[in-house]
């Protein structure tokens, strides 16, 4: 558990998990040609936020980061018409002087809040990761002849979630950052399923509806309120897509795999986006008190609101796309095949949303295009020693272009199109079987990077992928020993190593996760007829912490920080098991 120092009130911890899931499946079988399924789930979490401590921060006067400016407030050395009128929080920063004032018991941002230890922070702010989200969904089998079926799957799903944390990890609402999301989505599926030519042509031939709604509030708060963002937000999509995928046996040895996927998407945005104190016009009118904005009144989403910052208008966009894939596999025995695969994928563009000052643009502008992938993929597929070994090897090479990608434009995460990337890489995997052990060994190599950047990103093409790491290995064994009356004792270890990856596309050297080894072990009982089972195990035995994520916000118009989140350390658990 991640405690907090010196919260008042609330929980004093951090990163608390505490959720309930519920799965509910009903099969009918009407008659020999006609089935149901019916499936349902809920989930419920009223839990902590993710844990973030303290690095360090920018706070003097020459760094010129929101933090910056609110020392500078509260010393009294910023423009009054900078500290003063902070909308709805409905105080003033103005004329206050720490050193003058003894009554002010404001706090300067200041190193002073770093912990020195990873399992505490002073964090003050918002502290929940709260989630309600439930689905339906009914799947129908139709047998229309002894080598065609239909199969319909008609879905709902439904989310409600908020979240909120005080990711700067001050007892100073550096960067509370929270948002409310609602969610509905429907979906319907037709599959046409055939086997003809005495079983060497299989293939599907679908049919994609896919309908969402939602809203996204966005609520964030920097700097004791100097800037206050309210980002009500409310976006729509209807996606088609028509679909086939046919596989031929030409020969006994050799077969041939084909599909095509036609998609096409209509997106609905409308952004209302402000920071109710309109820090940017403020700051950027220089020292001039008497000068309201920077920016010439035109340019303004609202000229009679200096608050708001996202264009006005229901923004629309339309993608479409076919992708194709493509393959060959040839048997050298029933143990062993090769096989050749060619793919591509398509990911929907959308807007940029969040924005630090008004856009001069229409919403358009700030778009951002759909990604693309062209791969490659050769393998070995076997199973040696009459089954008790086996073994995959695979090769591949994907090409990305307009890769998406999340830059930080000083406070705000700006959704672009870095340019083109290459990742090529190869993978082995092994598992062996002897009587009552078992081994699995894994080994991965990724040579991921970026061949040219687009115009208008602003990270350097030798920039590393996004969690890419360089080599991965695995490995595990396990050992199962039955009982005479056929109940059954199971002991399993595994130790898995990645390189250092980067989860920010800028590369930050603070946020790096460093090269992991975590080691893994369980002991489990299950009894003869698998009616019931019990798991003890411990996760990260050698206690091992990482960074996984986190903000740096040090750099110039930044919020004046660099905070991270760590892995957990050493937990255990007890699982028990019951069929009915």
């Amino acid at each position: 558990m991640f405690r907090k120092v010196g919260t008042p009130g609330g929980s004093d911890t951090q990163g608390g998990e505490n959720a309930f899931n519920a799965r509910f499946k009903l099969k009918f079988i009407a008659s020999d040609t006609l089935g149901f399924l019916f499936s349902a789930d809920y989930t419920r979490a009223r839990q902590e936020a993710r844990p973030s401590t303290l690095l360090f921060t920018k706070a003097g006067p020459n760094d010129g980061t929101v933090a910056s400016a609110y020392n500078g407030c509260i010393f009294g050395q910023a423009p009054t018409f900078i500290c003063s009128n902070r909308g709805v929080v409905g105080t003033s920063f103005s004329g206050v002087n720490v050193d003058a004032d003894p009554n002010n018991n404001r706090l300067p941002i200041s190193d002073a809040f770093v912990t020195s230890d990873i399992d505490k922070s002073y964090a003050r702010g918002s502290n929940f990761d709260n989630l309600t989200s439930w689905g339906l969904s009914l799947t129908t089998n139709l047998e229309l002849s002894d080598g065609a079926s239909l199969k319909l799957i008609t879905a709902y799903r439904s989310l409600d979630s908020k979240f909120g944390s005080e990711i700067a990890a001050t007892p100073i609402i550096l960067n509370d950052a929270s948002f409310a999301m609602d969610q509905k989505q429907f979906s319907q599926e037709f599959q046409l399923n055939h086997d003809s030519l005495d079983g060497r042509l299989k293939g599907t031939l679908g049919l994609y509806y896919f309908s969402e709604t939602g809203g996204l509030l966005d609520t964030p708060v920097f700097a004791e309120g100097l800037i206050q963002i309210y980002g009500p937000n409310r976006f729509s999509n209807k996606a088609y897509a028509a679909f086939a995928h046919e596989h031929f046996d030409l020969t006994d040895k050799l077969g041939l795999t084909f599909g095509v996927r036609y998609t096409k998407e209509n997106k609905k945005f409308r952004g209302d986006q402000q920071d109710l104190n309109a820090f940017w016009a403020r700051a950027g009118a220089g020292v001039d008190p008497n000068v309201v904005t920077s920016l010439p009144l035109p340019f303004l989403p609202d000229q009679n609101d200096l608050t708001r910052l996202y264009p006005f208008g229901l923004n629309k966009l339309s993608f479409s796309n076919v992708s194709i894939k493509a393959g060959a596999e040839y048997k050298f025995s029933p143990a062993v095949m090769a096989y050749y695969s060619f793919a591509q994928g398509f990911k929907s563009g959308g807007w940029t949303t969040r924005l630090l000052s008004p856009s001069t643009l229409t919403a358009n502008d700030l778009t951002f295009r759909p990604e693309k992938a062209n791969t490659h993929e050769i393998g070995l597929k076997s199973k040696l020693l009459d089954g008790h070994l086996r073994l995959n090897l695979a090769a591949f090479s994907t090409a990305y272009k307009d890769i998406q990608i999340t830059e930080i434009i000083a406070i705000s995460p700006a959704f672009k199109n870095a340019g083109e990337a290459t990742i090529r890489g190869f993978e082995a995997e092994s598992e062996a079987r002897f009587g009552g052990f078992g081994l699995t060994a894994g080994i991965g190599y990724l040579d991921a990077h970026y061949t040219k950047m687009s115009p208008g990103a602003t990270i350097p093409v030798t920039n590393d992928l996004v969690n890419a790491p360089e080599w991965s290995v695995s490995l595990g064994a396990n050992y199962r020993h039955e009982l005479a009356n056929g109940s059954a004792f199971t002991l399993n270890g595994d130790y898995n190593y990645k390189s250092s990856t980067s989860p920010d596309a800028e590369n930050s050297p603070y946020l790096r996760s460093g090269n992991v080894g975590l080691l893994n072990g369980s002991l489990a009982f299950d009894d003869a007829d698998d009616r019931w089972g019990v798991t003890f195990g411990v996760k990260n035995i050698t206690d091992k912490r990482f960074v996984v994520g986190g903000y740096d916000q040090s750099g110039p118009n930044a919020i004046g920080y660099v905070g991270v989140g760590y892995s957990p350390p050493r937990q255990w658990y007890l699982t028990l098991r019951v069929k009915n």
